[in-house]
């Protein structure tokens, strides 16, 4: 029986790393709507490198990576690096980061607008970290940075999330009602 659900990733022969120094030769993956996909590996492996390449931050350096297939419209992403590091020096509150991640459904030169302020507090509800709006992102946990990147990651509203060692700074008993935040 043929799958009809649209395809989100494509990724065909290809071979991911570093032009120095390739990490992952010969990957061919199909991802499609609703498929959950979990990547496992030891550490060095090249997990993120492989996710990085996926959003675009690095090219393959063979084969394809494709967002959406034959014409279609690549999906819109929302994406949990591995680590975040936003310096202190910058005072941005936890909703200034959450509404970063729909800068990507603006046209060109259009301005944030109330619209995206309350979108970005409906993602800071679906995960909890409501409360957490007006403070600065500096100062959070590392549970709570984890909950408000997962709010930034769902702000443009994406079909393909990507998310990277989500639950690192997460203690045991978080870890289980993040994952159920990531599975709703």
């Amino acid at each position: 029986m043929k799958d009809e659900r649209p395809i989100l990733l494509h990724i065909k022969d290809a071979v991911i790393g570093y032009p120095e120094k390739p990490v992952l030769r010969g990957i061919s993956l199909v991802l499609r709507k609703g498929d959950f996909f979990p990547l496992a590996g030891v550490n060095g492996s090249g997990k993120s490198t492989l996710l990085k390449t996926v959003v675009g931050i690095l090219k393959p350096l063979e084969g394809r990576v494709e967002l959406g297939k034959n014409g279609a419209s690549p999906p819109r992403i929302g994406y949990i690096p591995q680590s975040e590091k936003l310096d202190p020096i910058f005072p941005l509150s936890t909703l200034d980061v959450v509404q970063m991640g729909a800068y990507g459904l603006l046209r060109p030169g259009r301005r944030m607008g109330r619209e995206y302020r309350d979108l970005a507090r409906e993602c800071l509800r679906k995960t909890e970290s409501e409360d957490l709006a007006d403070t600065s992102f500096a100062v959070l946990s590392g549970g709570q940075k984890q909950r408000v990147l997962l709010a930034r990651a769902l702000a443009p509203r994406p079909e393909l999330l990507i998310l990277d060692e989500p639950t690192s700074g997460i203690d045991v008993s978080g870890e289980r009602r993040f994952i159920e935040l990531i599975r709703h």
